[in-house]
């Protein structure tokens, strides 16, 4: 019987072999013995051979390989949030695609992990110029649907009262209210 501290156990389970690669190779780093299981000929991902790839380490460092995955994922999904597609910050458009390890902004100094939970509690900030009040995340939309209801609504039974008597009028009211709900119904379902 193998020693228990010397068994695999599957750590996690990935579509491709290049996403498991990285994190064995982060794990080893860090000291944990990792093997990739399942890896696919050519890197066609689950559809060639109906599984998946898996990162498998030692029981025994089973746990603090865990947590240095975790931590991996934070700091992965903190960068994607606090940066845009092209790797600047969302703050202040300073690149920072190069700067990898850093956790700071060069350009506006802002804290990259802070920036990311700041953007995950509120959402986006709208583009507003300087000095504008901003509205952001779920306060925008609701404030939104407030003037779509209290505002749009009223607009809409004016002019149904003013053209009601035209055929194209109707038809015209009866449009700018259906696309008014339409948005209102659209806006609330995604929150």
């Amino acid at each position: 019987m193998a020693d228990p501290d010397t068994r695999f156990t599957e750590l996690a389970v990935f579509e491709n072999e290049f996403e498991a690669s990285v994190i064995a190779s982060i794990l080893e780093d860090a000291g944990i013995p990792a093997k990739v299981v399942g890896g696919h000929l050519d890197n066609l991902g689950p559809m060639a051979t109906g599984q998946r790839v898996r990162v498998a380490v030692a029981a025994a460092d089973a746990e603090r390989a865990d947590e240095i995955l975790r931590r991996t994922v934070e700091r992965a999904t903190d960068r994607r949030l606090a940066l845009t597609a092209e790797g600047a910050c969302v703050n202040c458009g300073q690149d920072m695609s190069e700067r990898v390890d850093q956790e700071v902004c060069a350009g506006c100094g802002v804290n990259l992990r802070a920036l990311a939970e700041r953007l995950r509690e509120y959402g986006p900030v709208l583009s507003m110029p300087e000095g504008q009040p901003r509205i952001s995340g779920r306060f925008g939309r609701i404030v939104s649907r407030i003037i779509l209801v209290f505002f749009g609504i009223p607009f809409a039974a004016v002019l149904t009262l003013t053209l009601g008597g035209n055929p194209w009028g109707a038809a015209l009211a009866v449009a700018v209210i259906a696309v008014l709900l339409a948005v209102i119904l659209l806006r609330w379902r995604r929150t």
